[in-house]
């Protein structure tokens, strides 16, 4: 063993090298501290922005059929209609149950029932209230409303009852419809 020291201890190192290594390792520190450290902070900050547009970005394109919807909405001009009141007489009162069914269909609604109460005739006399059961969205029902505004033989809609199902809105509406 003393043999190894003896390589160790003659080993001379000038002192102009030890500087020149001691300058290197300065700048280096330096090049590390100044130039790599902010860099990958500003790296980390550029990624952090990245994602949160990536997802203002997913936002948007989920938000954009909504969107459409409204501005296609938006620039249709309609009115309601607002035909003149007439009254449906008894013998086309079987024809009700598919003009509903027709209107719905064009609404985009699924017709589960509709059911004419003939035992409203006899306590109302000049009245019909018919019974429907819907299923479909809210834009859809909607647009059936307005439909059957424009039924000259309603009277009024007594009830509109909307229920969230699994799949869709089962919606059960009354109407009242004038009969001769």
């Amino acid at each position: 063993m003393p043999e190894q020291d003896k390589i160790i201890t003659n080993i001379k190192i000038p002192k102009q090298s030890i500087t020149y290594l001691l300058i290197c390792l300065a700048g280096i520190f330096v090049f590390i501290v100044l130039g790599i450290i902010p860099n990958s902070r500003s790296i980390a900050g550029l990624d952090k922005k990245i994602k949160e547009t990536q997802l203002r970005l997913q936002e948007q394109k989920d938000l954009l059929p909504i969107y459409q919807t409204f501005v296609i909405e938006g620039k249709k001009s309609f009115t309601l209609p607002m035909p003149e009141k007439s009254a449906i007489s008894k013998g086309d009162s079987a024809q009700i149950s598919e003009t509903f069914r027709k209107l719905a269909k064009k609404s985009a609604l699924e017709t589960i029932s509709i059911a004419p109460d003939l035992n409203s005739l006899a306590s109302s006399p000049g009245s019909l209230s018919v019974d429907m059961v819907l299923e479909g969205e809210y834009y859809d029902f909607r647009n059936f409303l307005i439909q059957i505004g424009g039924i000259p033989y309603l009277r009024h809609v007594e009830l509109i009852d909307i229920q969230q199902t699994a799949d869709a809105k089962k919606i059960r509406i009354k109407v009242w419809l004038t009969v001769t």
